[in-house]
């Protein structure tokens, strides 16, 4: 591809927009005059864009959305300082996962000395508590976040009015 074809197509949606310079549109002016392919794109893109304008409204935010969206964050602000404590809830769950799964290893290690636990078995039992402990690590990602999903869901809802 020729420099002034890329050149171009770096510039193509501000060229339909009619957001370039006079500089700029007297350049690329010349070079459509000369090359086909660039000047089919520009035809093309300049196509697009009626049509969007033509199919798709513009959508414009509810009245009160600004003061619907402000109060939102304030509400998952104060929310968050609720729960912002030594370990929050998550914090918590991770700290109990994770004690659960050294008490585990641990009893494993003291098992393994009295019953001689073969390294098969203490690499099925780490990865099976693994495993559990991503399960649970998942489900407490999704519930964590389960307030803001509420709040942005209350904020699309009211949109459309």
């Amino acid at each position: 591809m020729r420099k002034e074809c890329q050149d171009l197509n770096d510039h193509i949606t501000a060229l339909a927009d009619g957001e370039i310079s006079p500089e700029e549109e007297k350049s690329i002016g010349l070079h459509l005059a000369h090359c086909q392919d660039c000047r089919s794109k520009v035809e093309d893109m300049i196509k697009i864009q009626a049509w969007m304008k033509k199919s798709w409204p513009d959508i414009k935010p509810s009245k009160d959305f600004d003061h619907r969206f402000i109060a939102a964050l304030d509400h998952e602000k104060a929310s968050r300082k609720q729960r912002a404590s030594w370990l929050s809830g998550s914090q918590r769950w991770v700290a109990a996962c994770v004690l659960i799964f050294f008490l585990i290893t641990g009893g494993i290690w003291v098992t393994q000395k009295e019953k001689k636990l073969t390294l098969d078995q203490v690499i099925i039992s780490t990865e099976f508590e693994l495993f559990r402990n991503m399960i649970v690590i998942k489900n407490l990602e999704a519930f964590e976040n389960y307030d803001l999903l509420l709040a942005m869901n209350e904020i699309a809802g009211g949109a459309g009015e």
